[in-house]
């Protein structure tokens, strides 16, 4: 009976052992840090979390989330000799504040290239040879977006630095990169030709929608994407152009009306001034970009959904009063 409960005993001692080798045998292996892929790389692997991009060509790190661009910040680069290098890193380590010392990467007092920085903030470093992201304190702000200037790294203003170190964490990808993007001009202010022959010059195209405004007709008065955001070559930009302010609404007299100014203004503010002119309005022509013949698409481009395309009879036109004013609107 003795001899039993020891076989039995020794049984259930294997058996265990056997259940913790299998579920041992079963948990995933961590993976290996990966080393920088020096080859260089457009978008990051980790795409769907947040990432840097720094772009050498205009000097340019931007923050993203996924596709979604959330910061940017004007760097500095390694100068001539001294260049950062490109491809797909991650941060490594983190220092709030440190002494940067040459000779910790061979570079010793007497050597071209010795330095010693003292107080240098926000540092992350994505190689272990001493590349990283960091404030840059002892350059001026003309510096970054202009000139390289660095052993290698890449310095940014105290407040840039400081948004990417709040920002980031040990393991955020970096992706650093040379460039054949365009930096959009700014041509908000500029009258629409002046905006379209710039964008032309930077290799951009220019799209346009109308809006009402009190800027001077044809003044560009806004545009997307924002001046300095980088586009590829060819991309088109969005300007919107006034139409200039509204002219007042001429209100009837006796048995006369004369029709306001109702083109490219949305279809309510359209009805409530045929209706101060003493017009009547009857239902809404709603069009779409197949309802309009080829010749006259621009025009429809240009008017933004849910305003007035047209309308049956020309602006100022003399009516009797009462009379039926169709419009025709771009379908929202």
């Amino acid at each position: 009976m003795q001899l039993g409960r020891r076989v039995l005993s020794s049984l259930v001692t294997i058996s265990t052992a056997i259940i913790v080798a299998i579920l041992f045998i079963a948990q995933p292996v961590p993976a290996l840090a990966e080393e920088p892929d020096s080859a260089g790389a457009d978008v990051p692997p980790e795409h769907k979390g947040r990432w840097i991009e720094v772009d050498l060509t205009h000097l340019v790190a931007t923050a993203w989330e996924g596709n979604q661009q959330v910061y940017q910040a004007l760097v500095s680069a390694g100068r001539a000799g001294y260049e950062t290098p490109t491809g797909t890193f991650h941060i490594l380590r983190r220092v709030a504040n440190e002494t940067m010392d040459s000779s910790t990467y061979g570079i010793r007092p007497g050597m071209p290239g010795y330095y010693v920085v003292k107080n240098v903030r926000y540092t992350q470093y994505i190689t272990n040879n001493g590349i990283a992201l960091h404030a840059n304190y002892w350059s001026p702000r003309s510096v970054f977006g202009h000139r390289n200037d660095s052993h290698g790294c890449i310095g940014m203003t105290t407040e840039d630095a400081a948004w990417f170190w709040n920002w980031a964490t040990v393991g955020t990808p970096v992706i650093v990169h040379y460039s054949d993007k365009v930096a959009v001009p700014p041509v908000v202010g500029s009258m629409v030709d002046t905006a379209t022959a710039d964008l032309a010059a930077a290799g951009l195209q220019a799209q346009t929608k109308d809006e009402r405004n009190d800027a001077p007709a044809g003044q560009v008065v806004a545009q997307s994407p924002d001046a300095g955001t980088l586009v590829e070559p060819a991309a088109a930009i969005l300007l919107t152009v006034s139409l200039g302010p509204v002219a007042p609404v001429r209100p009837p007299e006796g048995n006369w009306a004369w029709v306001p100014e109702i083109a490219g203004l949305p279809e309510a503010e359209a009805r409530q001034r045929l209706d101060e002119a003493g017009l009547n309005t009857g239902y809404t022509n709603y069009q779409t970009e197949a309802d309009i013949p080829a010749d006259a698409l621009p025009l429809f481009q240009r008017v933004r959904p849910g305003c007035v395309l047209s309308s049956s009879f020309p602006e100022g036109s003399q009516l009797p009063r009462g009379t039926v004013v169709q419009i025709a609107v771009r379908k929202p």
